[in-house]
């Protein structure tokens, strides 16, 4: 076990505590000047908790892939194996209307100079599921046996996603997932930081729009955003989030789109009615070549 921290003492005690001298080594240092004992050239499993906020915030990642590379066999085991950001656009309420009626008091000014501290920096939060305004799209994947610390220095994506129920659009939530490889005839394990999830004291990172930026959003509407975590250049541990509000008529949409834009409507329409009539002349011409 290699713990950097003091808490390094506190691994000691408790290996000792269970009788597991035999077993468990604590090493107090950095993984990065570990050392494998004489004669083993390698391991077959290296274990992590190297998750922090959003997945990378502090960059502890780096130390994962820097182990896996110096100290992992070929065919040696990651847990967790891979992991996955997602984003959705949420709901805020706790700092939205919140305030409107504290206790029958309006404190909509102290909201109002609450939000615009907040919208600063991330916030780290615990949302319920029905916050969110979509489920989540993907915002990266990472096969962690693989990747590189260059692939994630820049993490961006845009994102056009339909509102899935009615409410109003007030700040992006970001979570991550981690699955830990299968063994034999056991399925491999998700760990899941989603609202929709058990809660975990990862939570969940919010960026909160600015009052003049919040839209009321009706079920199908589009909402379009673009999300970019970058490694900060002068401080490797540390990462800068963007959040970028896009028009949704600027945005490629699916065919068809279930959106309630015009141009989208008339569309499906116009597919579905070119697709009934395909139906009526295959099943026209199915009926003739019966008789």
């Amino acid at each position: 076990a290699i713990e950097a921290s003091n808490t390094a003492k506190l691994a000691e005690e408790i290996v000792a505590e269970n009788e597991c001298q035999e077993v468990i080594e604590v090493f107090h240092g950095r993984v990065e000047d570990f050392q494998l004992p004489p004669g083993t050239e390698a391991v077959d499993i290296i274990v992590s908790e190297w998750m922090g906020f959003y997945l990378v915030h502090e960059s502890m990642l780096a130390s994962y892939l820097y182990a896996r590379d110096k100290f992992l066999k070929k065919d040696g085991l990651m847990f967790p194996d891979t992991a996955s950001i997602y984003t959705a656009p949420c709901q805020l309420p706790q700092m939205f209307e919140h305030w409107e009626d504290f206790a029958g008091i309006r404190m909509g000014s102290f909201g109002e100079r609450l939000r615009a501290q907040k919208s600063s920096r991330p916030e780290i939060v615990q949302l319920m599921d029905e916050q969110l305004l979509h489920s989540g799209e993907l915002l990266v994947w990472l096969d962690l046996k693989t990747v590189t610390l260059e692939d994630v220095d820049s993490i961006s994506g845009r994102h056009m996603v339909l509102a899935q129920n009615h409410g109003n659009f007030q700040g992006v939530c970001i979570w991550f997932e981690c699955t830990f490889p299968s063994y034999g005839d056991n399925l491999p394990i998700t760990l899941s930081t989603s609202p929709s999830d058990m809660p975990t004291h990862w939570k969940q990172t919010v960026i909160i729009l600015p009052d003049a930026s919040v839209l009321t959003v009706e079920p199908n509407e589009a909402i379009a955003y673009e999300l970019s975590i970058k490694r900060n250049q002068s401080s490797a541990r540390e990462y800068t989030l963007q959040l970028d509000q896009i028009d949704a008529d600027d945005m490629d949409h699916p065919i068809p789109c279930s959106c309630i834009l015009t141009k989208c409507i008339v569309l499906k329409t116009h597919i579905e009615k070119l697709q009934n009539y395909c139906e009526e002349e295959t099943t026209s011409e199915d009926e003739n070549e019966m008789h």
